[in-house]
């Protein structure tokens, strides 16, 4: 099925010239006064000073930390890709790794109604059969939440027919849907970037592992 591919834009640059005034440094603060403290009062300010210099510290690292809890596996998944098959990203992975199999019927039921509404389990199966492809699968990578309902998932792979001499490399993004509650791939999707790239010949590192097909 031939892909298009959609034209990813960054958001402009922010330009404007203003800035927001800068809060003064509360530790530098803390040093002017005990600077300004007269002679017979340093030792006991420079003292309180200290235990202030400590606390203030500790806030400011523990602020620059931040939260390092994790992110829910649809909102956000590692390179590798979850491998929770109720995630946009563990769908995409175990729709690859039954292909990678041969088991057929697993692959097409992780794909989406719309998918499915135009092409039936038995002809694509008996497609996928024909080609009997070999799968090493590099990247399901999350990259965004859409709606509730949406996700967009980038995956790359290297797949060798097992009547072909050389792999192929396909990579972009795809789309995710949750149908009844369960994420379903919707190959073909809208904002479909998922393509073929290049051939990558059979001493490749990718397409080695592949031998020479199932």
């Amino acid at each position: 099925m031939e892909q298009t591919a959609a034209d990813l834009r960054p958001q402009a640059a922010w330009t404007g010239q203003e800035s927001a005034p800068r809060n003064p440094n509360p530790i530098a603060l803390l040093i002017g006064r005990v600077k300004s403290l007269p002679p017979r009062n340093l030792a006991i300010g420079g003292g309180a000073v200290a235990v202030m210099l400590v606390v203030a510290v500790l806030g400011v690292v523990l602020l620059a930390g931040g939260d390092d809890s994790e992110p829910q596996a649809q909102d956000r998944a590692p390179v590798t890709g979850s491998t929770d098959s109720t995630s946009p990203t563990g769908t995409v992975r175990a729709h690859w790794e039954a292909i990678a199999a041969g088991d057929y019927p697993s692959a097409y039921a992780q794909l989406s109604s719309d998918f499915r509404d135009d092409e039936s389990l038995d002809d694509w199966a008996s497609s996928m059969r024909q080609k009997s492809p070999g799968v090493n699968l590099l990247k399901v990578q999350f990259l965004r939440a859409l709606d509730s309902d949406n996700a967009e998932v980038a995956v790359e792979v290297v797949t060798r027919n097992a009547d072909e001499p050389e792999c192929v490399r396909f990579d972009g993004r795809v789309r995710v849907v949750k149908e009844n509650d369960v994420w379903r791939y919707w190959a073909g999707g809208p904002g479909d970037t998922f393509t073929r790239r290049e051939t990558v010949p059979a001493s490749d590192g990718r397409c080695a592992p592949l031998g020479g097909g199932r």
